[in-house]
Formats: C-alpha cells, structure tokens, sequence
C-alpha cells in the first residue's frame, strides 16, 4: 500500500534529535515549546502539524497513528520515516505521544521530557478544549471540508485521533479509557492491568536515568528545572506564560475562521453555477 511518506522527497541532512517530549497533549506543551524555541531549538509542536500553508503533517500524522493502532491501514513508521519526517528539527513534540517505545528505542541520546498532571484536571481540560475542537469536526467544518483540502486533512486527522484516544469510543463514553491512557503515557488498545504496572515500572526507571527529565504541571515549569537538563544557560527572560482555555479557543479561531471563509466562498460559487445556468437559459 502506497504510504505518504514514501512520496515526502528526501531531506538532504538529518539534523540530530536532541530533544524528545513525550507528553500528551494540555499538559504546559505549548509554553514548553516556545521555551524550547527561545533556547534555540527549531521545534516540532501542534502548531508545525497544522500549518495553514500545507496539509501534508496532518497528512503524514494521520497516516503514522492509524498504521501503528489500526489494522491493516499500512506498513507503520520506523525511524527512517520519522528521521525524514522530522529531518529538520533537533526538538520534537506532539507526534511522540503516540509513539513512546519506538521513540525511546530510535532515539537513545536524545534528552527526554515527561510532563505530568492531575488526570483528572487533565481531563477536565481535554473537555473544554479538545473536545470542543472535535465537536466542529463533525458539524460545519465536516460540510464545508467538500471543497477546501486543508479543511478535509484536518477533519480525517482529528477523526482518527478521536477513535485512537477514546479507544472508538467517542469523545464522551471514551474519557475513562483515555483518563487511563493519560496515567500510562501511553495510548494502547485492550488495556490490562498487567499493561499498566509494566508502564508505571517503566516510567520509575526513566525517571531515575540522567538524560529523562518528569515535571508535574501543579508544581509549574521554569528555567531552573529545564535549563539543567539541557545544559543551557538560563535566559534572561521570564519562562513563558503558561496556554489557557483562551488561548487555545482563540487560537483555533483564528486558524479555522479564515479556511471556513474561503470554503464558504467556493460552496456558494458552487451553488450559484447551476442557479445561473438556468437563469440564463429561461431568460436567453
């Protein structure tokens, strides 16, 4: 089966992967992406997968996630497609999540970060934001998708991810499952208790190596936890601002309103072509 990363042309240099976040999603990734960013790090995050300027990481996430947790949907990516995929950056972020074992094997020198939470803080925030941003998924947009790409590249991933972490349970009956996963760091099918000691053995012994570092959200990041870890000085300005529920509402915003604008404009031309045949043909 033709896969999309077989067609991404091949990078000229693989930059070294120095920095691996293995954390989900609404646990201060986004703050610790722009800290990443100001230690001079080129940074793979959210905000690269969804580019308004191309689909194709949605296209190559999508594609990665359903390989690995959905049968017979391709050949899964080993690391010389995420080497190709991420050629150009030393920090990645986001895609990791749902890849953590084949990350820690791929990629055995880089420094890693786990970033923890309350889960049922975590989950409350999932609630108000990601679940609001699926919700749209299945409405307007799932309309208006017909006639813009990037619109049907960003409804097909966050559909796939929807069925991944709520384990093809939807967003509402799928939270206890995903509040499990939230715990493992891991998002696996059929879990087991079995499945969850063997995370949790796993995660005390990262945590005890010198290249893992864990931060907990309710004790707050800062450079004095991060800059150790990475040995880099700490900068002369303040850690950034953590991402709210604002933030990311208004984030959305203004990346969606724009694409739902220009897929509006194209439908109603659509529409008005026949409308006008017509008119033109009684009229002529």
């Amino acid at each position: 089966m033709a896969r999309a990363i077989d067609d991404l042309p091949a990078p000229k240099d693989v930059r070294p992967t120095k920095i691996i976040v293995l954390s989900r999603s609404r646990v201060g990734t986004t703050s610790l992406s722009t800290a990443l960013g100001i230690l001079g790090y080129e940074t793979f995050h959210s905000k690269q997968v969804f580019a308004t300027d191309s689909s194709t990481n949605m296209s190559l996430f999508e594609e990665a996630v359903r390989n690995k947790y959905l049968q017979g949907s391709g050949k899964p990516y080993g690391k010389e497609e995420f080497d190709k995929w991420f050629a150009k950056y030393d920090a990645i972020m986001t895609v990791p999540q749902y890849f953590f074992d084949e990350f820690l094997e791929f990629y055995p020198d880089a420094k890693f970060i786990i970033t923890d939470r309350d889960a049922d803080s975590w989950i409350k925030s999932v609630k108000n934001t990601i679940c609001e941003l699926l919700k749209t998924t299945k409405s307007f947009l799932n309309f208006l998708k017909m006639t813009n790409p990037w619109l049907g590249a960003f409804c097909s991933l966050n559909s796939t991810l929807e069925e991944v972490i709520f384990h093809g349970k939807g967003s509402v009956a799928g939270v206890e499952d995903a509040k499990s996963d939230f715990i493992l760091r891991l998002l696996i099918k059929d879990l087991q208790a079995a499945d969850f000691d063997f995370r949790q053995e796993q995660i005390r012994a990262l945590s005890g190596k010198p290249n893992v570092a864990i931060f907990r959200l309710e004790d707050g990041f800062s450079w004095e936890k991060l800059c150790p870890l990475l040995g880099h000085e700490m900068p002369d300005v303040p850690y950034p601002n953590s991402y709210n529920q604002d933030h990311f509402h208004k984030r959305w915003a203004n990346v969606l309103r724009p694409k739902m604008w220009s897929a509006t404009a194209t439908l109603t031309g659509l529409m008005l072509i026949p409308l006008l045949s017509v008119w033109a043909l009684y009229f002529a």
